[in-house]
């Protein structure tokens, strides 16, 4: 009787797989009289599913591209690709033990229980325990897991351990760590000769049962008798539950998966910290040719199974870290991730994902097989929670633990999949598929090339930086001159007289007391420069000339207090609630400078009113133009009780304000260039066309570039304040990445900046890098121009330190790095030299 109850139970959840979008979960985890959870196995939902497969998935989504299928048993997921019979899975089959609970897993979730950390695994936490379900929501598929620990008794949990016991337990555990986390979790009593648990979590102590286990003791060998009592209210009876749900949907050729965290079920002593989504999606095994992507600074590959000691996982947070959690020490020289995008590239086929929403609170990991898990994954993680850390001290002791924000993040996570097959399964392929995407979904267009196509010629000039001075030994902040508006004029003209075409004149420090302005929502012009009417002059004797100027702006950023800005009231804050401010570091030993705090930063909630009173102020001055220090690369978190802004909602706020100045001004030249951002771009400085010299990253490749050529104008860092400052590889970069030249100048000495601020500004004097950059712009426009306005479909690496870039319609260019000539099919390309080819050359 059971089982045929079981069975008519199994058809009709099979049935409701193909039912209408309203119905209710196609299979269901139901509690049974004796407490255990009751599943329908596969070949029961195949009894009247004909599309299920022979490894126990059932067909669960389907449209004219693709079909999904779930194992009902496991929330495993695989989708085929109808068009050519491919198939990709969520995870791995192989593994047994903890390596499937690893490998497993579509989500891995980080928390604090108290105050303490733990880890959840969708395996061991969830699908292990029959904790889930999976139901049919109006667009897709949704699967709830609900996480929870196997609950630890006080007869099975050793509370107290005698002295000689512990170690030998010590004496046996199989490593170091081990032994670590046991003297942690235990603590010495005299009095007892005894070793008492202090508090921990549940997912520590089963840990430490593991411990024991592994180290061939049992329970009731430590302790003659059982743990009577709860260590500093120590509580493991109570279940804690927390509910997630992830869904899948298939929308063309593309598979979106996604979290609504709204949705999320969190228990009160609970914080839910960090979220990692399909860690294992597109696994590439021991066996596989290929590399991973990452997007580390202009794009990075990871090559599939190389051994490299030391570094085996990559972790990146997407548009730099954030400058709202404190940072006493900055040992982070890495190169910022400005594209949402990663992939898996393997034989003929690569998948890529693109992260639609969640970027803001968005980290990309990558890890590469090794003695410990035998696959190459690139996944994302999301900081669900984001925490700083907080010291107490005390009786000569300090003790330092996590604090966190009255909210979470309670936006959505969509992360949408691309597959990719044969000629288009590479680095190109997903730049192109990324590059569509953003003119189908976020705006992104050509832009409109030139009569004569010259490309850019990027100079930023520094008007006005404060200098510390003193008189009669009284000490005073003056303003110092480097560069005022006639003495722009003559620069234009010297670049003009060397056929230097298509300028684009960024101009840093004109106006509220220079380039460490104050809040910019007023415009007082800077006298020392030439004041109001030198600015409107400047501005008419540019436009004449054709050169486009860019008067420069800082939002976020608030040097110097003011009548118009309180850090109370406007600054964002830290978590511990004082007003953020970012600070320069020594980069000797890693620690804040003394006195090195830069400025406060501006709270997101404030940029709309201080946007718009400043775009009202323009207004007078008729720019048409506008360069934007920090609105369109930084991005800041407002940690304030009560009206707290999060990454996510801070990027919204930013992009809003993008839209507005750009269709309020005109043309926006931008540092750094986040994805947010791009849309409302026309130009971008310090474009990265490089990465962060991460170990692990095998090759750099100008994934960002291959993105952007055609439709926004970028250059990187500045000629003349380059690492090396050599000007033929910079061409040569140049070439590479089709970007244009930079050039940061001063008319005054460079000396004028010493003992300032800006010492690190070495270099700027304009006479003594102007014939060099204009020969760099005449031999760079040459090849460069033909290819103005064209998108790169192609870039490799075709012989040691030689690179290939070809855009559309057919031209290529060759760039040789080597101090030696080399030939490629049959020509000869000289040292430290290129050679243009193809259709058009």
């Amino acid at each position: 009787m059971r089982r045929a109850l079981l069975c008519m139970l199994a058809v009709m959840l099979a049935a409701l797989i193909t039912a209408c979008s309203s119905t209710p979960p196609i299979a269901e985890s139901k509690a049974t009289g004796d407490g255990s959870h009751f599943m329908p196995t596969a070949s029961q939902l195949s009894l009247t599913n004909a599309n299920s497969l022979d490894n126990g998935m059932v067909l669960a989504l389907e449209n004219d591209l693709l079909a999904l299928y779930i194992h009902p048993k496991t929330a495993e997921a695989a989708l085929q690709d109808k068009r050519n019979g491919e198939w990709w899975y969520t995870n791995p089959h192989d593994g047994t033990g903890k390596a499937r609970d690893k490998i497993g897993a579509q989500l891995m979730v980080q928390y604090y229980e108290d105050g303490l950390p733990g880890e959840y695994s969708s395996v061991t936490h969830s699908i292990a325990n029959g904790q889930f379900q999976l139901m049919k929501t109006e667009t897709g598929i949704r699967i709830v897991y609900t996480f929870s620990n196997k609950k630890v008794s006080l007869d099975e949990f050793p509370a107290e351990i005698i002295k000689e016991r512990f170690d030998e337990l010590l004496e046996q555990a199989g490593s170091d760590s081990d032994r670590e986390e046991l003297n942690k979790r235990y603590r010495f009593v005299e009095a007892k000769n005894s070793y008492e648990a202090r508090k921990m979590s549940d997912f520590v102590m089963e840990k430490i049962l593991n411990i024991i286990d592994n180290a061939g003791f049992k329970v009731e060998e430590l302790s003659g008798k059982a743990a009577e009592k709860r260590d500093e209210g120590m509580d493991i009876t109570k279940p804690a539950y927390l509910e997630i749900p992830l869904d899948y949907v298939l929308d063309g050729d593309q598979l979106v998966v996604s979290v609504d965290t709204q949705d999320i079920k969190v228990p009160p002593q609970f914080t839910l910290s960090m979220l990692k989504l399909l860690p294992y999606f597109g696994a590439a095994d021991g066996d596989q040719k290929g590399y991973v992507f990452v997007p580390d600074g202009s794009g990075g590959l990871i090559s599939l199974n190389r051994d490299k000691p030391g570094a085996s996982q990559y972790r990146t947070q997407l548009y730099g870290r954030d400058g709202s959690l404190t940072l006493e020490e900055n040992m982070d020289n890495s190169a910022i991730a400005r594209l949402p995008v990663f992939g898996l590239k393997q034989g003929n086929r690569a998948w890529f994902s693109v992260i639609e929403q969640g970027d803001g609170i968005a980290s990309i990991n990558a890890e590469i097989r090794d003695k410990i898990q035998n696959y190459n994954i690139v996944y994302s993680q999301f900081n669900i929670t984001p925490n700083d850390q907080m010291e107490l001290k005390g009786n000569n002791k300090s003790n330092v633990f996590p604090v966190f924000p009255q909210e979470r993040f309670r936006g959505t996570i969509v992360q949408r999949y691309f597959f990719l097959y044969n000629d288009r399964a590479d680095y190109s392929g997903m730049a192109s598929t990324y590059r569509n995407y953003l003119v189908e979904t976020k705006g992104l267009s050509k832009k409109q090339q030139g009569e004569n196509g010259d490309i850019p010629f990027y100079t930023s000039l520094i008007g006005s930086i404060p200098k510390q001075s003193s008189f009669l030994g009284i000490p005073y902040t003056s303003q110092v001159a480097l560069t005022t508006f006639e003495q722009t004029k003559v620069i234009v003209e010297e670049l003009l007289s060397r056929h230097v075409s298509n300028i684009k004149l960024r101009y840093e420090g004109w106006f509220n007391g220079g380039i460490t302005h104050t809040i910019a929502q007023k415009i007082s012009v800077e006298k020392d420069l030439g004041g109001a009417s030198g600015l409107k002059e400047l501005a008419q004797w540019l436009a004449a000339r054709e050169v486009e100027w860019f008067p420069d702006v800082s939002f976020y950023n608030v040097y110097t207090d003011s009548s118009g800005f309180s850090a109370t009231r406007d600054a964002a804050r830290y978590i511990s609630g004082k007003p953020v401010q970012k600070y320069n570091y020594n980069p000797a030993n890693y620690q804040k400078v003394d006195g090195g705090a830069i400025s406060h930063i501006l709270s997101p909630s404030k940029i709309p009113a201080v946007v718009a009173k400043f775009a009202e102020a323009a207004g007078q001055y008729g720019l048409t133009g506008l360069a934007l220090t920090d609105l369109g690369g930084e991005l800041y978190s407002d940690f304030r009780n009560g009206s707290m802004i999060d990454r996510q909602q801070a990027a919204s706020i930013v992009t809003n304000q993008l839209q507005g100045l750009h269709d309020g001004i005109g043309s926006l030249m931008m540092l750094g260039g986040n994805a947010y951002a791009l849309p409302y771009a026309d130009h971008i400085l310090e474009a990265p066309l490089s990465g962060g010299g991460n170990n692990i990253i095998d090759e750099q490749v100008p994934f960002y570039q291959m993105v952007l050529h055609g439709y926004v104008n970028y250059a990187g860092e500045p000629l003349n304040l380059g690492a090396d400052q050599d000007s033929r590889l910079y061409l040569l970069n140049m070439l590479e990445t089709g970007a244009s030249p930079f050039v940061l100048w001063s008319y005054q000495p460079s000396s004028m900046v010493k003992n300032t601020a800006f010492d690190y500004l070495y270099s700027i004097q304009y006479t003594d890098w102007l014939e060099t950059a204009a020969q760099l712009y005449t031999e760079a426009n040459e090849v460069l121009r033909k290819v103005s306005g064209k998108s790169i479909v192609h870039h490799s690496q075709i012989a040691d330190n030689v690179y290939q870039t070809e855009y559309e319609q057919g031209l290529s260019i060759t760039v040789n790095y080597n101090e030696h000539q080399v030939e490629v099919n049959g020509i000869l390309i000289e040292a430290r030299s290129y050679i243009v080819g193809g259709a058009g050359r």
